[in-house]
C-alpha cells in the first residue's frame, strides 16, 4: 500500500454528481503533497462505457472502489483517493483495503460534509465547510494522525 493513503470522501449531489468541493480538496491535496489522485467514478465510468446496459451498476461500482484500493496499493508513495463512498460500501471499501495490503493506521479519511456521514473505519477529520476550508491546517491535521 502506499505510505499514506488519504481518502477525501464526501455525498454526491442529489443528482448524482460529484461533489464539486470535495473533488477540489482532493486536487489541492494531491498538488500539496505531490500524490497521484484516484477517483473510482471515473474508472465507473470507464467500466460501464465498455460493458454498456449488459452489467449492473452496483457491480460495476463494487468493481471500481476495489480497483482503485488496490491500485492504491501499487504506488509506493502517497495517494489520494477522490471517493463519494455510501454506507452501503463500507464492505467493499473493507475489503478493496484489505486487498491492497492497508494498514489502516497509514490511511485517513477526510468527510467532506455534514458531521456522521464519514465510513469511519479509519481516522477521520471532518471538513463541515468546503468553500472556507484552510489546506494548510487541513494538512497539518492530516498529518497529525501519522506521527
Amino acid at each position: 500500500m502506499a505510505q499514506v493513503a488519504i481518502i477525501v470522501n464526501g455525498p454526491a449531489t442529489s443528482s448524482g454528481a460529484a461533489n464539486a468541493g470535495k473533488a477540489e480538496i482532493a486536487q489541492a491535496l494531491g498538488i500539496l503533497l505531490g500524490c497521484p489522485v484516484l477517483d473510482p467514478a471515473l474508472v465507473a465510468q470507464a467500466l460501464k462505457q465498455q460493458t454498456g446496459p449488459v452489467a449492473p451498476v452496483d457491480g460495476l461500482r463494487a468493481l471500481s472502489i476495489e480497483t482503485v484500493l488496490r491500485t492504491a496499493g501499487l504506488v509506493k508513495a502517497g495517494v489520494i483517493v477522490d471517493a463519494a463512498f455510501e454506507a452501503a460500501d463500507r464492505e467493499t471499501v473493507e475489503s478493496g483495503l484489505a486487498l491492497a495490503g492497508t494498514p489502516t493506521p497509514r490511511v485517513v479519511e477526510v468527510w467532506c460534509g455534514e458531521a456522521g456521514g464519514a465510513l469511519a473505519l479509519t481516522p477521520v477529520v471532518e471538513v463541515a465547510d468546503v468553500a472556507t476550508v484552510d489546506m494548510d491546517a487541513l494538512v497539518q491535521e492530516i498529518s497529525a494522525l501519522f506521527v
